[in-house]
């Protein structure tokens, strides 16, 4: 006898080596577990597709960046070379981010 329940809630990954950050969902699908232990997804209506979704959460984020110039950068000769302060103004906070 196999015992079946509704369509799993979805699962949140986040890896945090690198900051992965994956969501599961499972439309359409059903868990069944055999009497053995295992566990598979199978078609909540064999007449219906089921799918398994993938959503990839924000990854990165991009900022908004500034020249500045620091003694001995820019290479000598270069304009705002050793000049302290030297580079471009910075806004008020916040800064731009995508």
């Amino acid at each position: 006898m196999t015992s079946t329940n509704p369509t799993p809630a979805p699962i949140r990954l986040l890896r945090t080596d690198d900051l992965l950050d994956l969501r599961f969902s499972f439309p359409g699908l059903r868990l069944d577990a055999s009497p053995f232990g295992r566990r598979t997804l199978q078609r909540a209506d064999p007449a219906v597709e089921g799918r398994l979704v993938v959503d990839f959460g924000p990854q990165h984020l991009t900022e908004q960046a500034f020249f500045e110039a620091a003694p001995g950068l820019p290479a000598e000769g270069e304009p705002g070379a050793g000049e302290p302060g030297a580079g471009e103004p910075h806004p008020a906070p916040p800064v731009l981010a995508r």
